[in-house]
C-alpha cells in the first residue's frame, strides 16, 4: 500500500500499518500536482514494480464543507491523474 498526503507526518499511519505486519510506504505529495502524482507513480512502481489500483480521495475539514467552498473545476481535480 502507498499512502500519500502534503504533511509529511502522515507518514505514521504507513508505520502502524508495517508495524501491524503489511508493507506500506508513504509519499509526501499534492494530488493536483501533475509533477507530484507523476512521482508518486514512479516511486510506486520502483518500489513494487507495479500499480494495480490508484485512489485520489482529497478531503476536506468538516468546518470547510464542499457548500461553503467556491466551486473548482471538475478539471483542476482529474487533470493530475488523467496523465498517468
Amino acid at each position: 500500500m502507498v499512502i500519500a498526503a502534503r504533511a509529511a507526518e502522515r507518514g505514521r499511519i504507513a508505520c502502524e500499518i508495517e508495524a501491524g505486519g503489511a508493507r506500506a510506504l508513504f509519499v509526501t505529495a499534492d494530488g493536483l500536482q501533475a509533477a507530484d502524482v507523476h512521482g508518486l507513480v514512479k516511486t510506486t512502481v520502483d518500489c513494487w514494480g507495479r500499480l494495480d489500483c490508484a485512489f485520489h480521495n482529497a478531503a476536506v475539514p468538516w468546518k470547510n464543507l464542499s457548500c461553503q467552498l467556491p466551486p473548482l473545476p471538475k478539471r483542476s481535480l482529474i487533470a493530475p491523474w488523467r496523465s498517468i
